[in-house]
């Protein structure tokens, strides 16, 4: 990114958030706006029997760990 890249999430309220049996929301992800540089975090947490695999998309691109990316699970909390 150039500097100076302003860098948005934002959550659709009308977001399907699974099927009724299976992962739901127990902490929505909120909307977030920060600028390139900054550090931002993403946080929320599911109630779910097993846990399912998580990917965070940029676009149709994947947003993987590295050295400016760190993404954390436990049992039920996920942060970005």
């Amino acid at each position: 990114m150039q500097a100076g890249t302003k860098v948005e999430h934002k959550i659709d309220e009308d977001e399907d958030t699974g099927p009724v049996d299976g992962p739901t929301f127990v902490k929505k992800p909120q909307n977030l706006t920060a600028l390139d540089g900054e550090s931002a975090k993403i946080e929320f947490k599911v109630k779910c029997d097993t846990m399912p695999a998580i990917k965070f998309l940029k676009g149709k691109k994947e947003i993987k760990a590295n050295n400016k990316v760190n993404v954390q699970t436990t049992p039920s909390v996920i942060n970005l």
